[in-house]
């Protein structure tokens, strides 16, 4: 997936700064506007640009789905960020949009740094535009074009705000939307560790309180509840209701908890286990990031 994720950005990153940096190299009235406004969304926080998309985004009131519902065959809102084949390609979309203001700039740089006697010379010779481009833009400036490359793959590999902010990492889905079989295993663990965090497992520290953040962390209101650190006050938040941690009671025993957690009162869940419905359940105070809910 990373590497999925890596490719496109650094495609589309680079091929669009390309086309916009030989747009804006050509003279026309307004071009030192048209420059300044395309790059100021580069000077953009990251959280300032995720908020905006969060919003665009939205289920319920998102502009997006204004749109996507003027496609034949879309007649409900979507879930973009919650459908596990929306959401990598509005991640990338927005990653793209974020880095090719950098490629641009630099690019810009390159094409205004070729010698104007190469063109002119170019344009005696009887050369087209399309001849102009493929001999003598594109060769003087490969150089710039691998470095750009090679930066947006270090920098998209190294990306972390924009995916955590947009979708918490997530959707935890299948093409289906349906959790991953393993998933119980991995946040079980996660929330084991939270307990003995919060019961005091480090010397030195013991928290005055613990702020669980939807399904993946709610087990840990659950250890805590259940042996850990009873008495130490906790906050469940929910992010989405789509994705709940829904688990076959076969897991019960790999939980670690003792017999009466197994029970409609704590842990059980229509025969199951339900992460979600742990966390509000064991939780002191439950909170939401969301209006809708």
């Amino acid at each position: 997936v990373t590497f999925t994720y890596m490719a496109f950005v650094v495609v589309g990153a680079v091929s669009l700064g390309l086309l916009a940096a030989l747009l804006l190299n050509r003279k026309f009235r307004g071009r030192n506007l048209a420059r300044s406004v395309i790059a100021v969304p580069w000077a953009f926080p990251e959280i300032s640009a995720v908020l905006v998309f969060l919003w665009m985004c939205n289920p319920t009131f998102g502009g997006v789905n204004v749109f996507a519902r003027l496609i034949p065959g879309i007649e409900d809102n979507l879930n973009w960020l919650s459908d596990p084949k929306l959401a990598m390609p509005l991640v990338i979309a927005l990653s793209i949009w974020k880095a090719f203001q950098f490629t641009f700039l630099v690019i810009l740089a390159a094409l205004q740094a070729i010698p104007r006697e190469t063109y002119e010379a170019a344009e005696v010779d009887g050369a087209n535009r399309l001849q102009v481009l493929r001999h003598i833009t594109i060769p003087e400036i490969t150089p710039t074009l691998l470095l750009m490359a090679v930066l947006m793959s270090i920098f998209s590999f190294k990306q972390f705000t924009l995916i955590w902010l947009t979708t918490g990492g997530g959707p935890y889905g299948d093409a289906a939307g349906r959790d991953w079989p393993d998933n119980w295993r991995r946040f079980a663990a996660l929330s084991r560790v939270g307990g003995d965090l919060a019961a005091g497992a480090v010397a030195g520290y013991r928290p005055d309180a613990v702020h669980a953040h939807d399904w993946q962390a709610a087990m840990t209101l659950a250890y805590m509840r259940y042996g850990r650190a009873p008495a130490t006050p906790s906050v469940m938040t929910v992010h989405n209701l789509a994705f709940q941690g829904r688990f076959g009671a076969g897991i019960f025993g790999e939980l670690g908890l003792p017999a009466e957690a197994m029970t409609m009162d704590g842990v059980e869940y229509y025969g199951g286990v339900g992460f979600l419905k742990v966390g509000l359940q064991a939780a002191w105070a439950i909170t939401t990031v969301s209006p809708t809910y």
